[in-house]
């Protein structure tokens, strides 16, 4: 029989589910737990109970499911939007942001049903909304109560290939308002052009076309176009600049680029006035200026319906999509956007910018990849100042990078066809079978990209050169498949959920084999994925904990730090209620990262739905007041009290601090919990038990394991960290006291930094795990720093 008092000085392992039970020859089984349950693996080592939540503000319509993402504009400006059923809210840390009084809200597209597949790509005061069924949009902040939805502009692209059958498209016009006669004069002289209008219109934008010929042998055509001008526009009175350009040079095909104009006012007339030309001498100045009404339309004819949606010829879901249209005259391409469906083989269209150089007809054109017949992108992320989309429902596998610096540019090419390295980048990933983009993130060594099937690395083609739309590489890193789940970075890696949800990976660069590998975070405990992982989230302070939203309502933690090689697994609960989105922000405080709950629950027989925010994690600097260890709570603080209004948990048992003293009571129908001792500080909500079991303890064995033997641990030492209350035993269903505080007792009692011993109950068995608890109806914190047992094993049981 061999005595022995081993010590249990970590639990940051996490759980490891029972496929584990015999791998005790791990280094980190000693540290692994078979239950951790509303604990967190703490990365120095210790079991550190989760506080509790504060309720923070009934959803937009109870009946109805929200959604919550964080709008983080910086560590000092965070906060969350809600997403309800066709509305937005923004939310604070004190509730619903106000304005005159009442709470702030915008109208937006999305169902209830659909707000849970929102995804978001943030800039500064602008957050891209991205879903698959709903054209993105974007969302800017120009001040606390003026939030503005508008579509996602998309211009120019991105494009489907050109036509290569034989439809043709016939426009009924070009989208020109105005068109001058040409104009000559001596090169030196300024030369003015004006556009009256049949009435006052606004112009979206204009272009210059050059002579064809000059009549001087020594000069060419386009030393008479003009290089440095202005436009302006009259209303009536005086003229305004609208446009100043100099030592303009490019005429593609003699004429110059649409140079788009913002101009919200119908002026009754415009000129253009030239000032020089390419080069002086006796050439004739010799040109024509176009203007381009804003919201001007014309009818596009195709001559069939094949090559169109599959044969099927335009359809009423194609409103909104894009048309590129290249003119026959100079080769020019231009962009439209459909206006409406007139039939099968006809629209309705407006140029996006540029109108078209003639109406003659075409057999080159493109249609748009997006739209509400194919789908929209379902992902995105910014890399290297490129706003990246992809993930279509039609087009599942194209990626597509807008121009450098401008999001909202998708131009492939200029309208003259040629691509440039800023044009914006369109690709498919060159895979084996068809695979739906999931997501898209990115490190220093390039744009990083799951799918279905796979995990990609995109990156330049040239060696430590950016990614260009001529210099461009895609490389299947890995082939797990990932889910359709928003990853979160962290530090260097990527952590993903795999393609059935029940895996969680890190996507990570090794510098040994130079590329991408996709390690399982979820090898030791495979059981916590059954439920599916749904949505996830990162709180960097204070312990580095990936939040999981599970398909079962509950939450699961992994506490990640890589560089210390700590990956623990915990699972909560939040006092029964189902969780239906999360999201993490910092704090006001700036002191830790906040979790953020909407969570569904049953209180008084009612099912009621509340956006709850988890406070902060039991600290050095807190003390007695700050103890918080119950769910949807509330706080008062005011004059002494024995009864405290939480209309919220109407009908609910709840239980809670009264300076410092456990309370606890059924909440009356008025919404009134009262309690026998009077408090200025009172803090109620539901209850909720923290658990931790251990793994079978691998000690005191003389001729080899301990496991399968039997064993009697009789007392053992427990050293607890600023903790109060608690209980020890050998299970979950025998405890014994750790710490004496009770429900009923009026005293505040210090918190205690030091080692408890633990008479154990009689008996033996083969497990010789330790179990603690922090019942629901004692919220005093119970954190365990290590336990050493003493115990005997019987080496020929």
């Amino acid at each position: 029989m061999a005595k022995v008092s081993p010590i249990l000085r970590s639990f940051n392992a996490g759980e490891f589910s029972s496929l584990m039970d015999g791998r005790s020859d791990l280094d980190r089984y000693p540290a692994s737990m078979r239950k951790l349950f509303n604990y967190i693996a703490g990365p120095q080592g210790p079991a550190i109970g989760r506080p509790g939540t504060f309720m923070v503000t009934p959803v937009y319509d109870e009946e109805k499911r929200s959604a919550i993402v964080p709008f983080v504009f910086s560590e000092l400006q965070a906060f969350l939007l809600e997403f309800a059923d066709e509305k937005m809210r923004v939310i604070l840390a004190s509730g619903p942001q106000l304005s005159g009084g009442v709470p702030y809200e915008i109208d937006t597209p999305y169902s209830d049903a659909d707000v849970a597949g929102l995804r978001v790509v943030q800039s500064g005061d602008v957050v891209y909304l991205l879903h698959e069924s709903y054209r993105t949009r974007k969302l800017s902040r120009y001040g606390a109560t003026d939030w503005r939805l508008t579509e996602h502009a998309m211009i120019d692209g991105p494009f489907l290939p050109t036509n290569t059958t034989s439809t043709r498209l016939s426009p009924s016009g070009t989208g020109n308002v105005g068109m001058t006669a040409s104009v000559s004069g001596l090169a030196a002289q300024q030369v003015t052009i004006e556009y009256t209008p049949a009435a006052p219109v606004a112009i979206s934008g204009y272009y210059l076309q050059s002579t064809g010929s000059n009549s001087d042998p020594d000069y060419s055509a386009k030393d008479s176009a003009p290089a440095d001008w202005q436009v302006d526009g009259w209303d009536g009175t005086v003229w305004t600049t609208l446009d100043q350009k100099s030592d303009h040079v490019l005429y593609d095909n003699k004429r110059t680029p649409f140079f788009p104009l913002s101009v919200p006012v119908a002026y009754v007339k415009y000129r253009v006035v030239v000032f020089a030309v390419q080069r002086n001498g006796p050439v004739q100045p010799a040109f024509t200026a176009f203007f381009a009404a804003a919201g001007a339309s014309i009818t596009l004819t195709a001559s069939s319906a094949v090559g169109i949606n599959r044969d099927q010829g335009f359809l009423p879901t194609d409103v909104g999509r894009l048309i590129r249209y290249k003119s026959m005259s100079d080769g020019s391409w231009a962009s439209l956007v459909i206006l409406s469906r007139v039939s099968a083989t006809q629209v309705t269209a407006r140029p996006q910018q540029s109108p078209l150089a003639d109406a003659n007809g075409t057999g080159e054109w493109r249609l748009g990849y997006w739209s509400d017949t194919t789908g929209w992108p379902n992902c995105g992320t910014l890399f290297e100042d490129r706003l990246w989309l992809g993930g279509s429902k039609e087009y599942p596998d194209v990626v597509v990078g807008s121009t450098t610096g401008a999001y909202e540019n998708l131009a492939q090419t200029s309208e003259a066809g040629v691509v440039s390295d800023d044009n914006a980048v369109v690709f498919q990933l060159n895979s084996r079978k068809i695979s739906r983009i999931a997501w898209m993130q990115s490190d220093e060594r390039g744009l990083l990209i799951g799918t279905g099937s796979g995990e990609w690395a995109v990156t330049s083609g040239e060696r430590d050169g950016v990614i260009t739309a001529r210099s461009i590489k895609a490389r299947n890193s890995t082939a797990r498949g990932s889910a359709g789940v928003e990853p979160v970075k962290v530090d260097r890696q990527i952590v993903y959920v795999q393609r059935s949800q029940r895996t969680v990976r890190e996507f990570t660069y090794v510098y040994e084999a130079d590329g991408y590998k996709s390690p399982s975070m979820s090898l030791f405990a495979s059981h916590v994925g059954v439920p599916r992982f749904v949505e996830m989230d990162y709180a960097a302070e204070p312990h580095s904990i990936v939040w999981f939203r599970m398909g079962n309502g509950r939450v699961a933690g992994l506490t990640y730090n890589r560089d210390e090689n700590v990956v623990g697994w915990h699972q909560h609960d939040f006092s029964g209620g189902f969780v239906e989105s999360l999201a993490v922000i910092p704090s006001a405080s700036g002191d830790h990262d906040a979790l953020w709950l909407v969570v569904r629950r049953e209180i008084g027989g009612v099912t009621r739905r509340f956006i709850e925010r988890m406070t902060r994690f039991w600290d050095f600097d807190m003390t007695v007041d700050d103890i918080h260890l119950v769910d949807c709570a509330a706080r008062y603080d005011g004059p002494p009290t024995s009864s405290v209004y939480v209309p919220h948990l109407k009908g609910a048992q709840v239980y809670g601090l009264a300076d410092g003293a456990v309370v606890g009571a059924v909440v009356d129908d008025a919404g009134m919990f009262n309690f026998d001792v009077e408090a200025s500080t009172v803090l109620v909500g539901l209850p909720y038990d923290a658990v931790g079991v251990t793994n079978r303890l691998e000690a005191g064995a003389a001729d080899g394991t301990a496991q399968g033997k039997i064993k009697r641990i009789h007392k053992a030492v427990v050293r607890v960290w600023r903790s109060i209350g608690g209980l020890v035993g050998r299970s979950e269903t025998e405890l014994e006291p750790l710490l004496s505080r009770q429900l009923g007792d009026e005293n505040a009692v210090p918190l205690r930094d030091e080692d408890h011993i633990v008479e154990w109950p009689n008996g033996y068995d083969r497990d010789a795990v330790i179990a603690f608890k922090r019942p629901g109806h004692s919220p005093l914190p119970l954190n365990i720093i290590a336990v050493m047992p003493q115990m005997v094993t019987q080496d020929g049981g």
